[in-house]
């Protein structure tokens, strides 16, 4: 498995600008927006099955496939998990 890039210096301050034009005055989205694209940019050259394993890593045992939480990181990477699930199943 890769590793994670390093970002440089000049990324990061090139996301804070996009992330401060997207949401002016808002600190808190911000961050949390500085954040998600930061580690996009961190795992920008992970194949999907990479980042699954990645965030895998990261997860207590008991979250792991098969484990509670595990639907969360089913579609890791895609924007449109939901879509490539399809609707939630009912019981």
């Amino acid at each position: 498995m890769p590793n994670l890039r390093e970002v440089t210096d000049a990324e990061r301050q090139a996301i804070w600008a996009e992330v401060r034009a997207e949401f002016p005055g808002d600190e808190m989205m911000q961050e949390v927006h500085f954040v998600r694209a930061l580690h996009a940019a961190q795992l920008r050259d992970f194949t999907r099955e990479e980042r699954v394993e990645y965030f895998n890593r990261l997860l207590p045992q008991s979250s792991r496939p098969g484990g509670p939480g595990a639907m969360a990181y089913q579609a890791v990477g895609c924007r449109a998990g939901r879509a490539m699930r399809g609707p939630p199943k009912r019981n």
